[in-house]
C-alpha cells in the first residue's frame, strides 16, 4: 500500500497544477538553465565551506534578517503604490466600509469575508487617520511576519535553517508578492493564519507534553477556523491532516492507545477549534451587522464556478440572483441556498463541455501568476499613473511570470527527494497546495486566488533546490571516494 499511495498522489499533482504551470516552453528551459546555474555556482562557492557556514554565528540573526528584510521591501512599496494606485472594485468598498463601518446592506450579510478586516483596519485609522498608506502599510507588516513565520515552518520539515532562509526569501523577492500589499484583501491576513496553523500543528507534534500539545492543536484550528472570514481555505488544510494522519498511521507503527493521543485527539482538537471560533465569530458578526448573517454561501460560489457563460468567473446576474433570493425569503438563507443548489444540481451534466471548463480554469489558475500584476495595474490606470502601469503591465508582469515559472520547476524537482526519504511533513504541505488548487476548480476562479497558498509553494521550492543541492553533494562524494580509493590503490602498488 506504502508503495502505491505515494505515487498516486504525486502522478496526481504533476498532471495538476504542475503540468499546467510550466506549458511556457521557452521560459521553462530557460529556468532550467538558470536554475542549474545557480545550483553550480553553490556548489563551488557554498557547499564547500558548508560546515563553516552552518556553524556561523549569523544563523541566530536569521529571522530578524528575514523580518527586516521583508519589512523594508514592503515599507518601500507601499510608499510607491500609495501615490500610484486607487483601490478598485470590492476592494474599493472594502476601504469605504473601514471608515464607515457602515454593514447595513445585504452584501455584507451575505459576504461575511468583508466584515472582520475593515473592523480591524477602523481601530488603526482611529489612531493614523483614513489614509489608504495606513492600510498599505498593515498589509506590509502581515506578509512581513508570513515571511517570518515560512523559515520556523520550513525548519520544522527540514532542519535546516540555510534552506529556511532560503524558503523565507523566494517569498520576499517574489514580485507580485511585493505589489499585492497594494491591493486591499483578505488575502494578506489569510496566508497568515493558514502558515501559522501549520506551524503550530508541527510544534504540538513535536511536544511531549500532552497538555501543551492539545492546546497547540486546539489553537491551529483556530486559526484555520478564522480563516472562514477572509479567504475559506482552512477547511483544505483540516481534510488534508486528516489525510496525512491516516498515511501516519500506514507508515508509521503505532500501537491503538498512541494513534488515539497522538492523532484523532489532536485532529478532534483542530475540527473543535475551528468549529467553536467559527460560530463565535458568526455570532459576533450578527451584533456588529445588527440582524443574522449568512452561514454558508457554498450554493452561491458553486453556482458561480460551475456557470459556463462566463467560464466560472465572477457573474453579476447570479450574484444579484441570488441577493435577490435571500430577500425574497426574508433572509431565510437555508431556502435561498436549497433552490439555487436545485438549479445546479438540473443543470449539472458531467459532460465534455464540463471537462472543458475545468481545462479552462485550470489555466486560469496555474498557467502564470498575472492575475496580482493585473489588479495593480487596473488600480495605478484608475488613479492616473499611466506611466507607473504601463511599466508594471509590460516589464513586471515578465519578470513575475518568469520567476513563477522557476518556482515550479523547483516544487517539481522536491518531488524527487521522495524517491529516497518520504518525508509526511513535507506531503501534508502538497497535500494541502493540492487540495486548495482542486477547491478552486469548482468555485469562483480568478487567478489571484492562488496568493494565500503561496507561501507553501515558497517552502516546497527551497526544498526542492535543497533536493538539487544534496544531489549535487552526493555527486561530489562519490567522486572523492573514486579519487581516494585510486590514490590508495596507486599506493598498494608502489
Amino acid at each position: 500500500m506504502k508503495k502505491i499511495i505515494i505515487p498516486i498522489f504525486f502522478i496526481l499533482f504533476l498532471l495538476f497544477p504542475y503540468a499546467y504551470s510550466i506549458s511556457n516552453g521557452v521560459n521553462f528551459i530557460l529556468g532550467l538553465l538558470i536554475i542549474a546555474f545557480v545550483v553550480k555556482l553553490l556548489s563551488k562557492h557554498v557547499l564547500n565551506r558548508a560546515e563553516n557556514i552552518s556553524n556561523n554565528k549569523i544563523q541566530k540573526y536569521y529571522p530578524l534578517i528575514i523580518f527586516s528584510i521583508a519589512l523594508i521591501t514592503r515599507i518601500i512599496s507601499a510608499i510607491i503604490l500609495n501615490d500610484n494606485i486607487t483601490q478598485v472594485s470590492d476592494f474599493k468598498n472594502a476601504l469605504q466600509s473601514s471608515c464607515t463601518l457602515d454593514f447595513n446592506d445585504t452584501y455584507h450579510r451575505l459576504f461575511t469575508h468583508w466584515l472582520l478586516l475593515p473592523l480591524i483596519v477602523n481601530n488603526f485609522f482611529k489612531i493614523f487617520g483614513n489614509n489608504q498608506i495606513v492600510v498599505l502599510i498593515f498589509s506590509g507588516i502581515i506578509c512581513s511576519i508570513v515571511a517570518l513565520l515560512i523559515y520556523f515552518v520550513t525548519k520544522e520539515i527540514t532542519k535546516n535553517k540555510n534552506i529556511s532562509l532560503l524558503a523565507s526569501i523566494i517569498y520576499i523577492f517574489w514580485p507580485a508578492n511585493i505589489l499585492y500589499i497594494g491591493i486591499y484583501t483578505p488575502e494578506h491576513i489569510t496566508q497568515l493564519l493558514l502558515v501559522s496553523a501549520v506551524l503550530l500543528i508541527f510544534k504540538g507534534e513535536k511536544s511531549n507534553r500532552y497538555v501543551k500539545k492539545y492546546i497547540l492543536f486546539f489553537a491551529s484550528g483556530v486559526a484555520l477556523g478564522l480563516t472562514t472570514f477572509f479567504k475559506n481555505f482552512g477547511i483544505v488544510f483540516i481534510i488534508a491532516l486528516a489525510i496525512y494522519y491516516f498515511l501516519k498511521i500506514i507508515f508509521e507503527r503505532k500501537t491503538i492507545k498512541e494513534i488515539l493521543q497522538s492523532y484523532v485527539i489532536s485532529l478532534a482538537l483542530v475540527v473543535i477549534g475551528s468549529v467553536l471560533i467559527t460560530n463565535l465569530t458568526y455570532i459576533f458578526l450578527d451584533h456588529v451587522v445588527g440582524a443574522k448573517v449568512s452561514r454558508d454561501n457554498t450554493a452561491y460560489f458553486l453556482a458561480v464556478g460551475l456557470n459556463k457563460e462566463r467560464k466560472g468567473s465572477y457573474n453579476k446576474k447570479i450574484s444579484e440572483k441570488y441577493i435577490s433570493l435571500v430577500e425574497e425569503n426574508n433572509f431565510n438563507y437555508n431556502i435561498a441556498n436549497k433552490e439555487l443548489m436545485n438549479e445546479i444540481r438540473s443543470n449539472f451534466k458531467f459532460n465534455k463541455e464540463l471537462l472543458d471548463l475545468l481545462n479552462y480554469k485550470a489555466r486560469i489558475l496555474v498557467q502564470n501568476d498575472e492575475g496580482k500584476i493585473e489588479f495593480i495595474y487596473r488600480s495605478a490606470l484608475d488613479n492616473g499613473s499611466a506611466k507607473f502601469a504601463n511599466f508594471v503591465n509590460e516589464q513586471v508582469k515578465k519578470i513575475n511570470n518568469f520567476y513563477y515559472m522557476i518556482v515550479f520547476i523547483l516544487i517539481g524537482i522536491g518531488i524527487i527527494r521522495f524517491k529516497k526519504n518520504i518525508n509526511l511533513k513535507l506531503l501534508y504541505i502538497y497535500i494541502s497546495v493540492y487540495g486548495s488548487y482542486l477547491l478552486l476548480l469548482i468555485i469562483e476562479v480568478q487567478n489571484r486566488y492562488t496568493y494565500s497558498i503561496n507561501p507553501f509553494l515558497c517552502i516546497l521550492a527551497a526544498l526542492g533546490l535543497e533536493t538539487l543541492l544534496q544531489c549535487t553533494i552526493e555527486k561530489k562524494s562519490k567522486k572523492s571516494n573514486i579519487l581516494i580509493r585510486g590514490v590508495i590503490t596507486d599506493f598498494d602498488n608502489i
